[in-house]
């Protein structure tokens, strides 16, 4: 259907708006295939995401375990593989749809070895509902969201053919870690909203000391932060979603940004209205009660509030260390003010560079190219990114063969190009997740 992220956002949002446990039923299975519909193959696809388009069928993500939840590098379901069949025992929990999906996208160890990095300990699976051996546990009574269908589901020497694999074996962790950056971005801002036209319409209505309660400024207030988490919020999804549709590096960091912060704005609305609405707010008969009871769990599945805040903590301590460590020799430092090279490269960073360097990766010539038109100073070579050289062992070459241009070579009208080229090479060392170009040439 070509519908993307932004697309998939925007619906949720009206989802939420009239209630978050049917949009989190619909979403479950949504996020059980954007494993699928990113790393499985053709074949796949076309067995497991064709049923349901074709039947009204649902999926489950099934990852989260009783003692690893945010944790995932904790989970101990394990498979073993036996010939051609995978044999996979443990028990996950929480699982949306667990006692409806047709299908679950499953994380399993297939790594014995507790010391295994988590890149290379998990293997990720499609398994089948009527499975052997497969057996979901009762539907659990939760605080909010309660449309939503929520089980135990323990697997008991299931067998799964190595057909049924997806992605490579090992996988499986950055399998489960990439299909976040599609689906956090997916914020409860229509609840948020929801919380302030209700609160909005009561305060209207109800009057104490012969005036509406929203003329009193203690309550005006209270609905002009709501107001402003939900435009803000809404902000935060929209440019989550966008770089998730754009592939753009940020996309992780952005993603937990946007759940993180709509999660914590859906509560605080949702508290307001519950305060707006005094005794009534507390009273099943009125609708923020639920509201509340619903607005909670955006601060925990998913990945936690807190842990959203390390990763996004994590992503700032690493760009400063890598701000750091981008520098020219000592003898180059006088071409150009180093603070601009960086700014120069953030720019691209922010947009898209990253998509028009992938082109450069397969292009193992593209540094001895770019090299060329810089000797004869032609500026092409800084305008079109495509000549980057982004694969690493060009790219030691092409820094060293630069900074000797820089000193011996390169008259003093291109010089500032030569630091914007520089800039870009420091481009390709991020996307790549090196180390800085200045130690890759020290480690020659």
């Amino acid at each position: 259907m070509n519908v993307g992220t932004f697309d998939g956002c925007l619906v949720a949002e009206e989802f939420s708006y009239g209630c978050t446990g049917i949009g989190t039923a619909l979403e479950g299975s949504g996020l059980g295939q954007a494993p699928v519909i990113a790393f499985g193959t053709k074949e796949q696809q076309k067995k497991y995401l064709g049923r349901l388009v074709e039947e009204p069928l649902v999926a489950a993500y099934c990852v989260t375990e009783p003692g690893a939840g945010s944790d995932v590098a904790g989970i101990r379901t394990k498979a073993e593989k036996k010939g051609n069949e995978w044999i996979i025992n443990g028990t996950k929990m929480w699982i949306t749809n667990g006692g409806i999906a047709n299908w679950y996208f499953l994380l399993t160890r297939t790594n014995p070895d507790p010391k295994a990095p988590a890149n290379k300990a998990f293997t990720a699976f499609i398994v089948e509902r009527e499975t052997e051996g497969l057996t979901p546990g009762r539907k659990e009574i939760n605080m909010g969201q309660r449309a939503s269908d929520t089980r135990m589901i323990t697997f008991e020497d299931v067998r799964v053919p190595q057909e049924n694999v997806l992605g490579k074996e090992g996988e499986g962790f950055k399998i489960a870690m990439k299909t976040f950056d599609k689906t956090r971005p997916m914020a409860p801002v229509g609840l948020a909203k929801r919380a302030l036209d209700e609160a909005t319409k009561y305060a209207t209505e109800r009057k104490t000391f012969n005036k509406p309660i929203a003329e009193h400024q203690a309550v005006a207030f209270m609905l002009a932060d709501m107001s402003i988490g939900v435009e803000t919020a809404r902000l935060a999804w929209m440019k989550s979603a966008w770089a998730a549709d754009h592939n753009l590096p940020t996309t992780t960091v952005l993603a937990s940004i946007a759940k993180c912060y709509a999660g914590d704005v859906a509560n605080k609305c949702a508290t307001n209205a519950v305060q707006i609405f005094g005794g009534a707010g507390f009273n099943t008969e009125y609708p923020v009660e639920k509201l509340m009871r619903d607005a909670k769990i955006y601060q925990i599945y998913e990945g936690t509030a807190q842990i959203q805040r390390l990763i996004i903590s994590r992503y700032l301590i690493n760009e400063t260390t890598q701000k750091n460590a981008f520098s020219l020799p000592e003898n180059t430092t006088e071409l150009g003010n180093l603070s601009e090279i960086a700014s120069f490269r953030d720019t691209l960073l922010e947009h898209s560079a990253r998509s028009r360097l992938r082109a450069a990766t397969a292009d193992t010539t593209c540094a001895d190219d770019a090299l060329n038109l810089l000797e004869r100073g032609d500026s092409s070579a800084i305008q079109r990114p495509s000549l980057v050289a982004s694969h690493l062992r060009r790219t030691k070459k092409c820094y060293r063969n630069v900074v000797t241009l820089v000193n011996d070579r390169v008259e003093t009208p291109w010089k500032k190009e030569v630091c914007n080229f520089l800039g870009l090479l420091s481009v390709c060392r991020r996307v790549a997740g090196t180390d800085s170009l200045q130690s890759l040439v020290e480690k020659e």
